[in-house]
């Protein structure tokens, strides 16, 4: 994972921003980013306690679709917890040529009331991870 330096990702324009690790709710919200994500029974937690989810960016390198789950839990059993909410991500056709998922939630968010954690499988509600590693970006308050 980096954190702190920065990384580019590609915005739904094509557009490359910089992203970094960021627990500085001064500018409304803060940043969990992961550069290579393995996914499967992994789960990362992008905050420890409850909170608004805002947006997401990820990018898959994969040809096929991957999800993103996203659960309401400090330590879900990934593959038996069911998540609050799954995003398909749609496969690229290789590394080279990623295929970006960015969603904004608006004003309000999605509300988490435990934790905010995640991860990539193949599957809305399983526990098998991609067969390469994805890019994640979550903003939350």
């Amino acid at each position: 994972m980096e954190s702190g330096n920065g990384a580019a990702i590609a915005d739904d324009n094509g557009l490359l921003v910089q992203v970094r690790d960021s627990a500085n709710t001064a500018n409304g919200h803060s940043v969990k980013y992961e550069a290579s994500h393995a996914g499967g029974s992994s789960e990362v937690t992008a905050k420890g306690s409850g909170g608004l989810l805002k947006w997401i960016n990820v990018t898959n390198p994969n040809t096929t679709d991957v999800w993103l789950q996203i659960h309401d839990a400090t330590n879900p059993t990934i593959g038996s917890a069911t998540p609050l909410v799954a995003f398909v991500i749609p496969g690229g056709t290789g590394a080279s040529n990623r295929a970006i998922y960015n969603q904004e939630f608006g004003a309000v968010g999605i509300t988490f009331a435990t934790a905010i954690t995640y991860t990539i499988t193949t599957t809305a509600s399983g526990s098998t991870a991609p067969s390469s590693a994805v890019s994640v970006a979550l903003g939350y308050k």
